[in-house]
């Protein structure tokens, strides 16, 4: 269990907090009903250049001027966005119980897209401490209040969670979250390391000897053939059905061809179908397949 807890810190290092979206010179609060985006105030001059120096990386300098800032203007309306900032910053310098503190105290505002993106930073900064369930608890909240927020990626989130159940050995929780993915985000970002980190797609953690390309998951046995067909139409080679048990009593069925040698051949291929047919489809390891086959004794 050790090499996963290494492999996603460096994931999360990475992908966590790797753009400041929806939380920059402005913050935006989006109404209930309509999802209308109300005008903030126009952020102050002063905490509008610390924001650009941790843009810029500068986080040793704007960090401690972040700090300065926050204590001056602790009734200032901008508070929030400043501590998230600061929150930002020391987890660059990997500092994390400083930045969970920070991403605490901008979590108490009533800006439902900056609270959202608060919480996911301290939940990346819990998870760097071992503290997996306080982590959970964090996503959680993003992803029960945060489906209409612009600047959160709900399979980012998912992803997040799922990782906080399969570190704690929790692999059928884990794997739910994971399944949820790749049912409702297949192509998107988390798509393949949910594969992955799922027990059953993933059992072989070594990099795939090959790639293909998949273009849709679906309930139906006869929908995936229908669309298998329109592929194959295209003049494309190796289309064929996989079936893909979620866990849950239930069989996906996957529409997947081709056969790569690396990732960067699948994506460009992928680009090209996109381009020539408006055919859209995710890269996915060959090899995660190739178990399944096994599984339903193909």
């Amino acid at each position: 269990m050790r090499n996963v807890k290494v492999s996603v810190r460096m994931l999360l290092a990475t992908a966590a907090l790797a753009c400041a979206c929806g939380c920059g010179g402005r913050t935006f609060a989006r109404g209930t009903g309509t999802g209308a985006e109300v005008k903030p105030e126009p952020v102050p001059p002063e905490l509008a250049k610390l924001i650009e120096e941790c843009r810029a990386g500068k986080y040793d300098t704007a960090c401690p001027a972040l700090y300065e800032y926050s204590s001056a203007h602790a009734d200032s309306p901008h508070r929030a966005l400043a501590q998230y900032w600061l929150g930002y910053g020391e987890f660059r310098r990997q500092h994390y119980n400083a930045a969970a503190e920070a991403f605490a105290v901008a979590a108490c505002t009533d800006d439902i897209p900056l609270k959202g993106k608060a919480l996911l930073g301290r939940g990346d900064a819990l998870f760097q401490l071992g503290r997996f369930r306080e982590a959970a608890g964090c996503y959680a909240w993003v992803d029960r209040n945060c489906q209409n927020v612009k600047s959160i990626a709900p399979d980012e989130v998912l992803f997040k969670l799922g990782m906080c159940y399969k570190v704690r050995n929790m692999t059928e929780q884990a794997d739910n979250y994971f399944n949820t993915i790749l049912q409702l985000y297949a192509h998107g970002d988390y798509a393949m390391e949910a594969r992955r980190m799922h027990s059953v797609y993933g059992k072989d953690p070594a990099r795939p000897r090959f790639f293909e390309l998949e273009a849709g998951v679906y309930t139906s046995k006869q929908q995936a053939e229908a669309r298998a067909r329109e592929i194959r139409s295209l003049k494309v080679d190796d289309v064929y059905v996989l079936p893909i048990d979620t866990g849950l009593g239930e069989t996906r069925y996957a529409v997947r061809f081709g056969r790569f040698d690396t990732y960067n051949q699948a994506r460009l291929k992928a680009q090209q179908l996109k381009q020539d047919y408006l055919l859209s489809a995710s890269v996915t390891p060959f090899d995660a397949s190739q178990e399944i086959f096994q599984l339903f004794g193909n």
